[in-house]
């Protein structure tokens, strides 16, 4: 499974470099297959978290300049998504729509930090563009790393533990 969250990873860095912060685009792959791995961790849900933490600090060192903080909301994303993801009745698109309520959470943390350590001015303008941008490829993206997951784990090659 590492290896999915380490792919993840590398495409975003390859887009970042060739998108702009200001794009239609901003990925955020790696969070969307940290979510849409959450399932397959009933067993072992405390290295999950671990896993979680060190890919974020790991998403840090080669994408921010702030060690940590990326480990802490993408842990604070996947909690606040175990909770819904028992809160709420089975469904087909709970997955899904879990995804994009951390991918909202996530951008709107991020921001809200940001705009507190004063590296950026308050503007909702700015929040709700980055969500948008967000959403947009992620959406696709998740669609693409269920699949993948759930053709993995049915062959047998993931299993229910991290």
């Amino acid at each position: 499974m590492n290896a999915i969250f380490i792919i993840s990873l590398i495409l975003e860095i390859i887009l970042s470099n060739y998108i702009s912060y200001n794009s239609i685009f901003i990925p955020l792959f790696l969070l969307t297959s940290l979510v849409a791995y959450y399932p397959y961790t009933k067993y072992n849900f405390k290295k999950y978290l671990k896993i979680v933490f060190i890919y974020g600090i790991v998403y840090d060192l080669i994408n921010t300049n702030y060690i940590f903080l990326d480990g802490i909301l993408f842990l604070n994303c996947i909690l606040v998504v175990d909770y819904l993801y028992k809160l709420f009745p089975l469904s087909k698109y709970k997955l899904f729509y879990l995804n994009i309520f951390s991918i909202i959470l996530y951008r709107i943390m991020n921001y809200l930090i940001l705009v507190i350590i004063n590296v950026l001015n308050m503007n909702i303008k700015i929040l709700l563009n980055s969500i948008i941008s967000s959403l947009i490829i992620n959406i696709f993206y998740m669609i693409i790393i269920c699949l993948l997951i759930k053709n993995l784990y049915k062959r047998k090659i993931i299993t229910k533990l991290v």
